[in-house]
């Protein structure tokens, strides 16, 4: 999304919210272009990579923007990583420039002093500025860059269809092209909306299924920086919120406080469109929104690799359990053993429309294992679809488990356990959690046979994994389920 998009609304309505300031349409064009003028006075320019590292506020918008003003690519990363992780995604991308806000200035500060990015392109954006660090140099005005909308725009990190997190590259065409699914599906978004931006921006469902949609549609959008149920309560009730999207155990999270304090219920009042995503959605969470705050949720399906929503389900009442039915633009179809099976069975589902993804980073085989003949993408998740095409999510081809919208292979977290000196072998699962919709959980050998410090590998783990990858429980155990042939058997232990 680049300014012209932003200049079609009008230049005194209000863009974005961020505590007690506001940023009008006019206002954040002016700060997008001034931070591109800062970005090219050192040295970025189209196609070059540019990291943003901030939580849900302002810098990250205009930083956002700005890069894609220039023609660069767009890389945010998300803030909660530990510093090891970190590490691996600036050596990945090589990024140009760095991007941070006032809340992540001390991560700024961090990768200037590792060595990972130059002292003079690592800033805050334009109207950010802080103490801790020095914002990006000042430069004019850029005019937008005029580029090709099938070239790279944005890096997204996932943990993917394939393997470990991967570093999936998108299209100004992919964004687009799922940015207008939205904007249409059920109520739609218009300018006259205001929308509660809570989850994440590095992850798709924030940055592209919240953000940018809304943007484009010309409407208001309240930043959250870190969630919290009763802050999204007040900032709904205060700003006259209409549309609230969220993964599932942040809509069982609100409904939790607001039936523990029937008063707050009244503070969802504005809202007109609630959507849950990322994650499987119960039916009694759907119930308890629907019994708690009068609305109706809707459900949708969507990956990284598809730059967000492919299907959609406006009352998720409707069909308990389904993710819907696909979106206008959107072909789908379930496979097995390389053939389309009949209405009720089980297929992997496969995706063709204009959103999929360009390939994973420096990463042609992995690429090659979704991206097939004829423009179809293999999701590895496993469906079935009725006669309607109303679609069913079954299982997952591979072992994925699903933290709060999050995807975590075991067997990244299953490398970190055993290269601690006192664990022999480990095996990860995903246990159901009511919060988070699964949790990690963790059974290990210990390698002299005996009890295992658990806080010494727990932190080990902080170290080397993000947050939401970190088991919740670990379990010491004799002997682990392997096959014959050295398998882990995760089954047996779920």
């Amino acid at each position: 999304m680049q300014t012209d998009v932003l200049a079609a609304h009008p230049a005194d309505a209000t863009a974005l919210i961020e505590s007690d300031r506001s940023v009008t349409y006019g206002e954040l064009i002016s700060l997008v272009t001034s931070t591109a003028g800062g970005l090219r006075s050192v040295g970025v320019g189209p196609g070059d990579r540019v990291a943003i590292l901030a939580p849900n506020d302002i810098a990250f918008v205009v930083g956002f923007l700005a890069a894609q003003e220039l023609g660069a690519v767009a890389c945010p990363i998300s803030h909660q990583n530990p510093e090891t992780v970190l590490t691996l995604r600036f050596n990945e991308l090589s990024p140009a420039a760095l991007i941070v806000g006032p809340a992540t200035a001390e991560l700024g500060v961090w990768a200037v002093e590792s060595g990972l990015i130059d002292a003079a392109r690592a800033g805050t954006p334009a109207g950010c500025p802080c103490d801790d660090l020095a914002p990006l140099p000042d430069g004019p005005p850029v005019d937008r860059v005029e580029v090709d909308p099938a070239a790279a725009s944005t890096i997204l990190h996932t943990s993917g269809i394939v393997g470990a997190p991967r570093a999936a590259v998108l299209t100004a065409q992919n964004l687009e092209a799922a940015q207008n699914r939205i904007i249409a599906a059920g109520p739609g978004v218009a300018s006259s909306d205001i929308s509660l931006a809570a989850l994440p921006f590095p992850h798709v469902l924030g940055l592209n299924m919240c953000l940018l949609p809304s943007l484009r549609a010309g409407a208001s959008v309240v930043l959250q920086q870190r969630w919290h149920p009763e802050g999204a309560l007040g900032l709904i009730a205060r700003h006259g919120v209409t549309h609230v999207v969220g993964v599932p155990p942040m809509w069982a999270a609100l409904c939790s406080v607001a039936q523990a304090d029937p008063g707050l219920a009244k503070q969802m009042t504005s809202v007109t469109f609630a959507r849950a995503g990322a994650s499987s959605l119960s039916p009694s969470v759907a119930e308890t929104v629907h019994e708690v705050f009068g609305l109706e949720l809707a459900q949708g399906y969507g990956l990284t690799e598809t730059a967000g929503t492919v299907s959609f389900e406006e009352t998720a009442r409707l069909h308990p359990g389904s993710v819907g039915r696909p979106l206008p633009d959107v072909e789908l179809k379930l496979v097995e053993e390389g053939n389309e099976v009949e209405p009720g069975d089980r297929g992997e589902v496969w995706l063709r429309t204009g959103s999929i993804f360009e390939g994973y980073l420096a990463d042609a085989p992995a690429t090659a294992e979704v991206l097939i003949s004829d423009g179809w993408l293999r999701t590895g998740d496993i469906g079935i679809q009725d006669d309607d095409g109303t679609l069913y999510l079954v299982g997952r081809e591979k072992d994925l488990i699903n933290v709060s919208g999050f995807n975590v292979y075991p067997a990244e977290v299953e490398e970190v356990l055993e290269a601690h000196p006192a664990v022999e072998e480990a095996v990860v699962v995903g246990e159901a959690n009511d919060v988070s919709g699964e949790r990690v959980v963790a059974y290990l050998t210990s390698t002299d046979g005996e009890a295992a410090d658990i806080e010494a590998i727990a932190d080990h783990c902080r170290d080397y994994l993000s947050r939401y990858k970190v088991p919740t429980a670990f379990h010491v155990v004799e002997k682990l389920p392997l096959t014959a042939t050295g398998k882990r058997v995760r089954k047996e232990l779920r």
